[in-house]
């Protein structure tokens, strides 16, 4: 039987001075599936030379993830960017740097809509990405995760920022680009005690590289209803995940402040929230989605499909999902498998995260 699509994936290399390409793919085979390998200097990558072996497509996933899991690890350098250009290995890797991010507090459209008529705060585009600090001092970076965990930064970032000896950036990682929407210290002065206002007002007057980009903090009631109309197209599709809401005069304070006492915000179109795997169903390339009630018990909230040219996650990863609704003591409306979550620890995967929720007619 025809599965369509089937997975594929070009990789690149050019770590100690290499130029490579690699490329994956799995393809029917009259009986059953194998995982094509095509890999070579780049622009000569040639075919394996060993035929490779039938398997059932259970197997050559398996297999397809292995080749993927070696090849983009440290040690080898492969990158799905065109560049080459490996992520920098830290030798701290999984320890924590000290830097934690200002957390976002999730509010209504109604609630939006309050906030763009204040002009106390300023509205950002929100970027779809995964949450990062960049901390350089005395040349020395450490890149850290939404969790304060040091991992990995794209290199072409890294470069990106060379001109700056003492930095301390909050942003989104995506798709090998920065998107910087808040500075804490530069040039040895801490930043924290700034103004929202005042901070952004500093790091867009900065210069850097050309995959570092600085999100724009846009104030008056006319042009954040304007923001928001401009988000979604005419059949009213979002084109941005969401947006950001930010009160102008607040310092930066690491954390999740109660949401009485909150300063920043967060509006998403399309709703996602971050899920604990409870269970595998591999024959359907499924996972069973579990949220934790304000008690700390596990509640279970419906499955979601699994792409056959994602990586397969463990019980306890967390993995982020989207849907249209949460039903009234029910499963999640329509999921739909985004993405792991390394920077997300199980604990912060509430029940609680979910604003819409509906009763099941």
């Amino acid at each position: 039987m025809k599965r369509d699509p089937l997975p594929s994936i070009s990789l690149y290399c050019t770590k100690d001075g290499a130029d490579k390409e690699y490329h994956a793919a799995i393809k029917e085979h009259e009986n059953g599936f194998i995982v094509e390998l095509r890999y070579g200097k780049r622009g000569n990558a040639k075919l394996q030379k060993a035929p490779p072996v039938v398997m059932t497509f259970d197997q050559a996933v398996a297999h397809y993830e292995s080749i993927i899991k070696e090849k983009t690890s440290p040690k080898k350098g492969y990158t799905q960017d065109l560049s080459g250009n490996a992520y920098t290995d830290s030798a701290n890797a999984g320890k924590m740097s000290g830097n934690l991010p200002h957390l976002l507090t999730s509010i209504s459209f109604e609630r939006l809509i309050e906030l763009a008529n204040d002009d106390r705060y300023g509205f950002e585009i929100k970027v779809d990405g995964e949450r990062q600090m960049v901390d350089k001092r005395e040349g020395n970076l450490v890149p850290s995760n939404k969790l304060g965990v040091i991992n990995s930064l794209s290199a072409n970032i890294t470069s990106s920022i060379s001109s700056f000896d003492d930095i301390l950036l909050d942003g989104e990682s995506c798709q090998h680009k920065f998107y910087v929407f808040d500075i804490l210290r530069l040039n040895g002065v801490c930043l924290k005690h700034y103004s929202a206002e005042q901070r952004c007002q500093i790091y867009q007057s900065l210069s850097f590289g050309p995959d570092i980009a600085t999100v724009n903090l846009v104030t008056g009631t006319a042009n954040k209803l304007a923001m928001i109309a401009s988000s979604k197209d005419a059949n009213g599709v979002a084109l941005v995940e969401g947006i950001v809401v930010k009160l102008l005069s607040a310092p930066y304070k690491p954390g999740r402040a109660a949401a009485t006492i909150a300063t920043q915000f967060k509006y998403k179109f399309v709703d996602d929230v971050s899920c604990i795997v409870s269970s595998i169903h591999t024959q359907k390339r499924s996972v069973t989605l579990t949220l934790l009630d304000v008690n700390g018990n596990k509640r279970e909230v419906g499955s979601v499909g699994v792409p056959v040219n994602a990586i397969m996650p463990e019980i306890g990863n967390v993995i982020d999902v989207q849907y249209r609704h949460l039903f009234l003591g029910g499963d999640l409306c329509e999921p739909v498998y985004l993405k792991p979550r390394s920077d997300i620890a199980p604990e912060e995967c509430l029940l609680s995260q979910i604003l819409r929720v509906k009763e099941k007619a």
